[in-house]
């Protein structure tokens, strides 16, 4: 009985160890000639704050979308950005993918990325293809309508399931806010 644990414990601390050792690939799209010193001010998209996202393609976990979302805003805010739910100068949303999928333009994204209001992307005409276990992050310019920044992280899939675990997902968001790196004018660490 005690062989049958040992293997049982060993092989789970190998799949754990396999998960968390798994490359995290990012990528980000930009607007190009976009002055992205005047913001300095963010909040999340309406959906964030909605229950589940509709799709088909997309994780619905109320924990994991908390996860996220905390992970999100303490990146932005070490970058010196203040969160501002009146006013905001950035629009801030995220999805992740279950499934593969292509992204142009507005499709794949699913109903109500950014609720019911129109914006644009970054480019119509670019097309990003989407691994099951890839996270998104996209920066709205709210005054202008416009997609300004968008980070992608993939390889967060594992044995059929996202990885979840806390310290997984930090280094994602991380590793996809490095890809962005704007620092708000003036900040400073008091």
């Amino acid at each position: 009985m005690k062989k049958v644990l040992l293997i049982a414990w060993l092989t789970l601390v190998g799949t754990v160890g396999f998960a968390q050792n798994q490359k995290i690939q990012v990528a980000s799209d930009k607007a190009l000639n976009e002055d992205f010193t005047k913001f300095k001010t963010y909040a999340f998209a309406s959906m964030i704050n909605a229950d589940l996202d509709p799709g088909f393609y997309f994780l619905n976990d109320l924990v994991f979308k908390s996860q996220l979302r905390e992970a999100i805003e303490g990146e932005l805010m070490g970058l010196g950005y203040k969160m501002d739910k009146t006013n905001p100068d950035l629009v801030v949303n995220f999805r992740v993918f279950e499934e593969p999928t292509t992204l142009h333009g507005y499709d794949g994204y699913g109903t109500g990325y950014w609720g019911n209001e129109e914006y644009r992307q970054i480019s119509d005409k670019t097309t990003y293809e989407v691994k099951a276990g890839t996270l998104l992050i996209s920066l709205l310019d709210r005054k202008e309508g416009q997609v300004v920044w968008q980070g992608f992280a993939s390889g967060l899939f594992a044995n059929n399931k996202f990885i979840k675990d806390q310290a997984t997902v930090r280094e994602a968001v991380s590793l996809i806010v490095n890809e962005y790196g704007v620092r708000v004018e003036n900040y400073s660490v008091n």
